[in-house]
């Protein structure tokens, strides 16, 4: 369906078992390489827009009692909620936030989003010596990361694919024997 060359074609049907793990093996890297385009804060080249300055983070920190750090990690826990799925069945690999909790947040942090500010956070902020407007709402910058990631590695996924075929039909692997 991806327009896989014609020998990828015929290694999926004449050896369905390398064709499974060299497409695992595919959605691991691609697992792992997002992982890495979002931990260097700029995925596919893209950076990510800033966030909150160190000073005003380190007085919130400091309100609320807890030990200033250096750098939050980035997109927090969302990261390490990105992973693949292999659907044995179908020979395909899902890449990404596989979770349906993942896949909301992962989408609102893509696409950006307000937050208006409620009573408890002014007093927050009010706490940390930082004053706030009454009307006033935070707002998440748009972080593309999915997208941008997929444009960076399509180009690697088919020589993955047969690097990793190639491999087991070599006996490099364990699936080799």
């Amino acid at each position: 369906e991806d327009g896989a060359s014609p020998w990828l074609e015929w290694a999926a049907k004449e050896m369905p078992k390398f064709a499974a793990s060299a497409l695992k093996s595919t959605g691991w890297m691609m697992q792992k390489k997002i992982k890495e385009g979002i931990k260097s804060k700029a995925p596919g080249g893209v950076p990510y827009a800033p966030t909150m300055k160190a000073k005003r983070r380190k007085a919130l920190d400091r309100a609320f009692g807890r030990e200033a750090k250096s750098s939050y990690p980035v997109l927090g826990k969302l990261r390490k909620a990105i992973g693949y799925q292999f659907d044995k069945r179908h020979l395909e690999v899902t890449v990404g936030w596989l979770s349906l909790s993942a896949v909301q947040l992962g989408k609102r942090l893509e696409e950006g989003f307000q937050t208006p500010t409620t009573h408890r956070m002014r007093l927050a902020f009010a706490a940390a010596g930082l004053g706030m407007p009454r009307k006033a709402s935070f707002t998440a910058p748009a972080r593309p990361t999915i997208g941008p990631m997929y444009d960076v590695l399509q180009g690697q996924i088919y020589p993955h694919m047969e690097d990793q075929i190639w491999s087991y039909l070599q006996g490099n692997n364990t699936r080799s024997r």
